[in-house]
């Protein structure tokens, strides 16, 4: 759950003042509910339910993203289980610097705590990763991988360019394995149908992209994506009708309640 939560909202929300091509992006809180879409042949998932927020806010600096998620996840033969994800992160305006902390339980008990920081001494260049939790540990990023701000920009920018593809390395630190290499396939622009939920006029005949993301191992990209995620993603930057595949079953994410918030005067 939590790299595919993650990943959505990564690339739901984006603003870089003045960045060439980049779309206007806004700051935002949004509230999702989860229910089960497919279930594999011979999985043993009987039902899905539960809510994903996340909260977006931007200061000069760079963006904080906070995510919060809860799903109930039935079985057929065995009991239910209850997985919660908090996360919070930080990645500055120039895209050098991010912080980051995740937390994931299973039935109330810590299943995985992930802490840590990641630098880059310019945008583009190789970087480094310091992990805190779940143990002190350094890795190596390799030149031109994207935090999930700048990726983000990247996916709209060329959605916004009619391209079909975009391949690049991201880390995100969801995870303790470092940057993944990220497929995104792009869709051609469509026009949004008339919602009806808090917060959905701002939704209402905007142009969203249709976007797959597809997380492969940076070791074996050629082998099966570890992750997908697809939705529909808006030129503000906001993204709703999300499908998260899991080993044997696939959630979807229905935006259900949305409030956007000011970016601030950073001047220029």
């Amino acid at each position: 759950m939590i790299r595919s939560g993650l990943i959505i909202v990564a690339v739901a929300a984006v603003l870089l003042t003045g960045a060439a091509g980049a779309a206007n992006l806004v700051p935002h809180r949004a509230l999702y509910v989860l229910s089960l879409d497919k279930a594999d042949r011979g999985s043993q998932v009987a039902s899905v339910s539960g809510e994903m927020g996340v909260d977006w806010s931007r200061s000069c600096a760079g963006w904080t993203f906070e995510h919060r998620s809860l799903m109930d996840v039935a079985f057929a033969e065995r009991r239910p289980i209850r997985l919660v994800t908090n996360a919070a992160t930080w990645e500055s305006a120039d895209g050098r610097e991010f912080r980051f902390t995740v937390r994931n339980l299973t039935d109330g008990r810590i299943a995985e705590t992930i802490e840590g920081t990641a630098h880059m001494a310019k945008s583009g260049a190789a970087g480094q990763i310091q992990f805190t939790a779940p143990k002190r540990k350094r890795m190596s990023l390799p030149v031109g991988t994207l935090f999930p701000i700048a990726h983000a920009v990247a996916v709209i920018d060329a959605a916004d360019r009619s391209a079909t593809m975009l391949t690049r390395h991201v880390f995100d630190g969801m995870g303790f394995d470092g940057a993944f290499e990220v497929s995104a396939v792009l869709g051609a622009p469509r026009m949004s149908v008339v919602q009806h939920f808090p917060g959905a006029q701002a939704r209402a005949h905007r142009r969203h992209f249709p976007v797959q993301l597809a997380y492969f191992k940076a070791a074996d990209p050629a082998g099966l994506p570890v992750h997908e995620v697809g939705m529909h993603l808006f030129d503000d930057g906001i993204a709703d009708q999300l499908l998260m595949r899991f080993d044997d079953f696939i959630v979807r994410a229905r935006l259900d309640r949305l409030e956007l918030e000011a970016p601030p005067d950073c001047g220029g």
